[in-house]
């Protein structure tokens, strides 16, 4: 994730579903994400997944978003880059 200096401090979440329709959404840790200015990594263990039910081998979508999910409220500026999102074993 990366991001141009003088976004708002907005929340950053990640949700995966499978084909049987289960999904998880998961937020991430740092909650001035969207704020810091420069490329940060984001690593999300698959068992953050797997331990809602969802089948990694059937992933049917991934939707990456900033705010509140569950209360979304207009107003955020700013402008993010997400690069290369990788699955399955971890990155050395």
């Amino acid at each position: 994730v990366a991001q141009p200096a003088g976004n708002s401090m907005e929340g950053l979440y990640l949700t995966v579903q499978d084909t049987a329709g289960k999904s998880r959404t998961v937020i991430h840790p740092d909650a001035m994400a969207t704020a810091r200015p420069g490329w940060n990594q984001w690593k999300i263990p698959l068992s953050e997944f797997t331990s809602a039910g969802v089948k990694i081998n059937a992933i049917k979508s991934m939707a990456i978003g900033v705010g509140n999910k569950t209360g979304p409220t207009p107003g955020g500026t700013g402008l993010i880059f997400i690069d290369d999102i990788g699955y399955g074993r971890p990155m050395p």
